[in-house]
């Protein structure tokens, strides 16, 4: 009799369990985000360099709405950066030659998160009101999965310009499991 109870209970047990644990499965989602980014003024051939406010990421939410926790996931990629002048004038964005967006989180150093130069196929162009950015293939979760991102914005001029807004759009994608 023992021969037997004591199997029949283990399988008993070990299906109870199995079939109550939770299956957890990927999930990919992305979140969009836009900003807008003041521009001091600037003289021909300089480079500013300014800090901008710091961004709400509101990742918690974002994480809850889709069924996961900052701990399930494993990475966070930007999948678009585009700036765009606001409002769009004649002069555009044509006094940058280039651009560098550094991210920062408070609790983190900066990384060159995107940039745009002029020269090749990337470059803006003087009749340009909206450009994208190339992007650094780096994983932010450790900087998004933070209440804030700000960034350190780096713009060689070609022109002389008054102070201006660019507004940003970026697309974050992000990957991890269900809870």
């Amino acid at each position: 009799m023992k021969k037997v109870l004591f199997p029949t209970v283990f399988v008993l047990m070990a299906t109870l369990y199995f079939s109550c644990a939770k299956k957890r499965t990927t999930v990919e989602f992305d979140i969009p985000y836009s900003y807008s980014v003041a521009v001091p003024s600037q003289t021909m051939n300089t480079t500013i360099t300014f800090t901008t406010p710091a961004y709400p990421t509101n990742i918690n939410d974002e994480l809850a709405k889709n069924g996961t926790n900052a701990n399930l996931v494993g990475e966070v990629k930007c999948t678009s950066f585009k700036i765009a002048a606001t409002p769009t004038t004649a002069i555009g964005l044509s006094y940058i030659r280039s651009a560098k967006f550094y991210i920062n989180a408070t609790t983190l150093p900066e990384i060159q998160h995107s940039f745009i130069y002029s020269s090749g196929n990337d470059s803006i162009k003087p009749s340009d009101v909206s450009t994208a950015l190339s992007i650094n293939d780096s994983n932010l979760k450790n900087r998004f999965i933070e209440n804030t991102v700000f960034y350190k914005v780096k713009i060689d001029t070609r022109s002389s310009m008054p102070a201006s807004t660019i507004t940003v759009t970026q697309n974050i994608h992000v990957k991890g499991v269900s809870q």
